[in-house]
């Protein structure tokens, strides 16, 4: 089995969100994109919070120029709460410690979160298994591929 292990102090693999009933701890993954059609990476990683409940990778507006100009792969529908709305598609590498994942992203110019990986082609394809362990003060996202 290969695992792709990340493991990083509290303060940056950890994000405290204030809700309704207190506070929750969301786990996110530094991650750099590369568009494959145009041969070029964003330049800098960018936090993508480790949203199992995603149906697809997002991103956000911070992607605006690195898909500038790339054709779009297809479309899908994104359910926010009540609203719906239509994203383009397109198809991208995510780098993560070392790691080069093909998958597909939708891009949403106007999502007010940090981008967001997603089960389908992400999570699905590239993994068996995705845990958290939240406890101690040195927090653990394991991502196992069979």
């Amino acid at each position: 089995m290969t695992h792709l292990r990340i493991k990083k102090p509290f303060s940056s693999s950890l994000k405290i969100l204030k809700i309704k009933y207190g506070r929750v701890q969301m786990p996110y993954l530094d991650v750099l994109v590369h568009n494959p059609h145009l041969n070029k990476d964003k330049g800098s990683t960018e936090k993508f919070l480790v949203d199992t409940g995603a149906s697809i990778t997002i991103l956000n507006s911070k992607f605006t120029n690195l898909l500038q100009g790339t054709p779009q792969y297809d479309a899908t529908i994104i359910q926010y709460g009540q609203n719906q709305t239509t994203l383009p598609v397109y198809e991208i590498v995510l780098k993560i410690q070392g790691y080069h994942l093909e998958t597909i992203a939708a891009y949403d110019a106007n999502l007010k979160t940090d981008s967001l990986l997603g089960h389908y082609s992400f999570f699905d394809k590239h993994f068996d298994i995705v845990t958290f362990d939240f406890k101690g003060n040195s927090p653990i996202t394991k991502l196992i591929k069979g």
